[in-house]
């Protein structure tokens, strides 16, 4: 979120490139070296400034809600890191090749063409290594942005979904507190008398036990009772969400959400119980158990969030942080042209790294990350595999796996 209009790691890492820049010019630079140091300093500057909160930039609410400040100064940044690479020596750019590497390995599908892995440097002139290094940290500080706008929407959505949801409560709350008849939450039952031979009707209310007829503080008594029951799942739920360096509070913004649906689910679910729609439940026979169900109710809306809480971690998984010196995403697997053993040779490739072959994939919704396990990998097109016969088997007799997903 929005902190105190300071990014402390952009200025961290505006200052680094800093160093790196004078380390380079008391070198010899060649005349593009030059031009690409000029186009460093002035996106360094931009990033300083608008990190550090001097730049005008929206009001709070509207920087909040949009993360222009955040997006800003790290869009910045990244023009930076791109822009350095052609100030970098061949040192300097064997060094930068595996961090670009592990970033778009972490950041892109595995059928994403951009997906490059460090064989694509092997047996390439100076020029050409930079040209690619420079596209290959372009490729995946754009996915790592998309990723971050990604979050952002979804805590977005989120908090209009929780805003929502609070809204018709408050209005349902005003209505049935001055008209209590409309939502019948009241229950009538037939308690023996000691002193007569009959049954005798007594009528239990959220606010009272033997009450002359409903009320408009039993609709505020439920909402409560609710509401807590909300709060206490979602101190539950956040035991599963593991943290996250992003600036935006996903995990905050689905805490907020169960408050006022717990509310919701509560006064829903006794009016479901008093007109008997829930099989195996009668008429309550006291206050107590009126509060109890209340409290059973709300807290019982974690069914309904759990695919909310289980899509904001998928998206919390496959997020690599803004900057990262290591990708925190999905650990990045040797490629077929790589064995695992980095000890041992590399072995040549029959088919090119970036070849057809690849499965045609659905266009993802707004907020999903295809896993990598879920992608299928066709062995031939890899040039992993043996060729395989129109029968389904391979020419040499083995019968191949097949995907029955």
């Amino acid at each position: 979120m929005f902190r105190r209009n300071v990014l402390p790691q952009v200025l961290s890492s505006v200052e680094v490139m800093d160093a790196e820049l004078r380390v380079a010019a008391a070198g010899e630079l060649t005349p593009e070296q030059l031009a690409a140091m000029d186009g460093v300093r002035v996106s360094l500057e931009r990033a300083r400034g608008t990190a550090a909160g001097t730049v005008k930039l929206d009001g709070w609410p509207a920087n909040w809600w949009r993360g222009t400040q955040i997006e800003s100064a790290y869009h910045y940044l990244h023009a930076a890191r791109v822009a350095i690479i052609d100030v970098y020596d061949d040192d300097g750019l064997a060094a930068e090749v595996p961090r670009a590497v592990a970033r778009v390995q972490s950041a892109l599908r595995r059928d994403d063409p951009r997906r490059l892995g460090a064989d694509a440097f092997t047996g390439k002139d100076p020029r050409a290594v930079r040209a690619i290094l420079r596209r290959l940290v372009e490729d995946g500080y754009e996915a790592t942005d998309e990723q971050h706008q990604r979050l952002r929407s979804f805590r977005n959505i989120t908090l209009l979904a929780a805003a929502a949801v609070a809204l018709a409560m408050a209005l349902t709350l005003v209505v049935v507190y001055l008209k209590p008849a409309l939502v019948p939450l009241c229950f009538v039952t037939d308690a023996p008398d000691s002193t007569l031979s009959t049954a005798v009707a007594t009528t239990a209310c959220p606010s009272a036990n033997d009450a002359n007829g409903p009320t408009g503080a039993d609709i505020l008594i439920v909402a409560l009772m609710g509401l807590l029951g909300g709060l206490l799942s979602a101190v539950f739920s956040l035991r599963n969400l593991r943290g996250t360096s992003t600036p935006y509070d996903a995990p905050v913004a689905l805490a907020i959400l169960k408050a006022p649906l717990g509310a919701l689910t509560a006064v829903t679910g006794l009016v479901l119980v008093h007109g008997e729609f829930i099989p195996g439940l009668s008429a309550l026979d006291s206050q107590g158990q009126i509060l109890a169900y209340a409290f059973l109710f709300g807290a019982g809306q974690q069914i309904f969030t759990r695919l909310v809480d289980q899509k904001a971690q998928s998206i919390l998984d496959g997020m690599s942080s803004k900057d990262p010196e290591t990708p925190s995403g999905e650990p990045v697997a040797p490629s077929p042209d790589q064995p695992a053993d980095p000890t041992q040779p590399p072995t040549t490739a029959t088919t090119p790294p970036l070849g057809g072959g690849q499965d045609v994939m659905g266009e993802p919704g707004p907020f999903d990350e295809t896993p990598e396990d879920d992608l299928r990998d066709n062995p031939v097109a890899d040039g992993e595999g043996e060729p395989v016969q129109d029968d389904g088997t391979e020419v040499d007799g083995d019968v191949p796996e097949r995907d029955h997903t």
